[in-house]
């Protein structure tokens, strides 16, 4: 269940005041829809304003986002690379619930295009839809902007993410073999693209 009691706001860094809505339980109708539905992107916003959600500065050094990734992740970036993904070319987004900060993804986009460098939920936070609404808020900013695709790149064991990108509508591009490491060596990662807009 979503946390309960949190306010929604949401703005572009700093040039709009926050948006402020009633909660409730968040239903997510397909993902096609609402890329073709404005009004039922707005109600789902409405819905999932259980939640604090907004876009975080390009530049802010969080920790509570550092902290994530090396909880999330069996192996994460290094602080030098994680910190070095920010700046102009960058979409970097941030989910907080309970007064906290419980997800981010890293985007960068260039010309029309964009790639998804990161994305991790909390432990704390995880099997709640979150990673799901961060992503499509995502998505549905990098329309805005004019992206026509945006890719992604994923292990090849994470059944559960890859089913999730699949349900968004991505579709497997191609493999890079021994891209990972593991514990006991490397794995292949899936490299997956999302057609956005024409």
């Amino acid at each position: 269940m979503l946390p309960q009691g949190s306010r929604c706001n949401s703005w572009r860094l700093g040039t709009d005041a926050p948006l402020q809505l009633e909660g409730a339980q968040v239903t997510t109708p397909a993902f096609n829809e609402l890329r073709a539905n404005p009004a039922a992107r707005a109600a789902l916003w409405q819905q999932i304003c259980e939640h604090e959600h907004d876009f975080y500065p390009q530049h802010d050094r969080s920790p509570a986002a550092w902290q994530i990734e090396q909880r999330a992740h069996a192996f994460p970036w290094s602080e030098k690379t994680f910190f070095g993904n920010q700046g102009e070319r960058y979409l970097n987004l941030k989910l907080t619930a309970d007064d906290r900060m419980a997800a981010f993804a890293i985007t960068q986009v260039v010309l029309d295009e964009a790639t998804l460098f990161n994305i991790a939920v909390d432990p704390d936070f995880q099997r709640r839809g979150l990673g799901r609404m961060l992503l499509e808020h995502l998505i549905d900013e990098l329309e805005k902007r004019g992206v026509v695709t945006l890719w992604l790149e994923v292990r090849a064991s994470n059944a559960a993410a890859i089913a999730l990108y699949e349900s968004l509508g991505f579709n497997e591009a191609t493999i890079r073999r021994n891209y990972y490491p593991t514990a006991q060596g490397h794995e292949d990662a899936i490299i997956m693209a999302l057609p956005i807009s024409m």
